[in-house]
């Protein structure tokens, strides 16, 4: 049994979407996980990108928002998200 999680970057479109969905939905991964690619405080990407974050809220530091812009709409972004959770119709997913 194979256990996946995939991470999202905040640049991510519809067509981006749409490829992860339809990859997910083929790949043999028994338990799904999505979160969001997080700029953890003290790491390498945090720094590489702290000019990006607009929100310095560390509840928020949680996998499951974006602390930086992304390319959608925040709430279309994370609707997008919450899409894939239902790719293996709840039966299959964490």
């Amino acid at each position: 049994m194979v256990r996946g999680n995939y991470v999202i970057p905040n640049d991510y479109g519809p067509d981006d979407f749409k490829a992860l969905a339809d990859y997910a939905g083929k790949n043999r991964v028994v338990y799904a996980g999505y979160t969001v690619l997080t700029p953890m405080p003290g790491t390498v990407f945090y720094q590489q990108v702290k000019d990006e974050i607009i929100d310095h809220n560390y509840k928020k530091y949680n996998f499951f928002n974006s602390v930086m812009n992304t390319k959608l709409p925040s709430d279309q972004f994370h609707e997008e998200i919450g899409k894939l959770w239902l790719i293996k119709k709840g039966k299959d997913v964490i």
